[in-house]
C-alpha cells in the first residue's frame, strides 16, 4: 500500500518538477543572448537537480569547446572540472559523445580517467547532450547533489528536456547573432 503511495507522490513530484522546467523554458526561447541564456540553462540545470555544480559546454562549429559556463558557488570543484575539461583532445572526444551518463563516483570512472587521469573531482556526474537536429552542440555536466547519493532517472529526464529547450534556444540565439552580423556587413 505504501509502494503505491510513494509511486504516486513520485509521479506527482516529477509532474511538478516538469512543468516548472516548461515554464522556465518558455523564457529560455525568448533569450537571444547566447551568454545571458547559456548562464540561464546553468542555473535552471543546476536547480532542477539540487546538483552543487553545473558546468555548460558549448561546442563551436570547428566541434572544439566554445563556451565554459559554469553556475555555482564551489570554486574548487570548478577549477578541478575546467582542468578535467582542458586535456586536449581526449577532452573534445569525451565533449562530442552524444549520449547521457549518470556516473556515481566520477573519479573511478575508466572512460573519464582516460581524459582527465587525477584530475578527475570525487563526485557524481550527471552529462547530458545538448542535441539539435541530431547535431551535437555541447553538453550539460551536473556535479554532486545537495540531496541525494546519485542523479535519478528522474533527474536525467528532466535535464534531457532542459537539453532539448535549450538546444533550440542556442540555435536561434546563434541565427539571431549570425543575421545581426549579416546586417552590420551590409549598412
Amino acid at each position: 500500500m505504501s509502494t503505491m503511495k510513494e509511486l504516486s507522490l513520485t509521479c506527482e513530484h516529477l509532474e511538478e518538477r516538469l512543468a516548472a522546467l516548461h515554464q522556465a523554458s518558455l523564457g529560455l526561447i525568448q533569450d537571444i543572448s547566447l551568454e545571458t541564456l547559456l548562464a540561464r540553462i546553468a542555473g535552471i540545470a543546476r536547480q532542477q537537480c539540487g546538483a552543487v555544480l553545473c558546468v555548460l559546454g558549448v561546442l563551436g562549429e570547428d566541434n572544439c569547446l566554445e563556451h565554459l559556463v559554469i553556475d555555482g558557488n564551489d570554486e574548487a570543484l570548478a577549477d578541478r572540472v575546467r582542468r578535467m575539461l582542458d586535456c586536449g583532445e581526449q577532452a573534445l572526444e569525451q565533449l562530442r559523445m552524444s549520449h547521457p551518463q549518470r556516473i556515481a563516483r566520477l573519479s573511478a570512472d575508466v572512460e573519464w580517467k582516460k581524459v582527465a587521469g587525477d584530475n578527475l573531482p570525487d563526485t557524481r556526474l550527471l552529462d547530458v547532450p545538448l542535441l539539435q537536429s541530431g547535431q551535437l552542440q555541447g553538453h550539460i555536466y551536473l556535479f554532486g547533489s545537495l540531496d541525494k547519493d546519485e542523479f535519478s532517472a528522474d533527474d536525467q529526464q528532466v535535464i534531457e528536456t532542459l537539453a532539448g529547450y535549450g538546444s533550440a534556444a542556442i540555435s536561434n540565439a546563434r541565427l539571431y547573432a549570425r543575421l545581426l552580423e549579416r546586417e552590420h556587413t551590409l549598412t
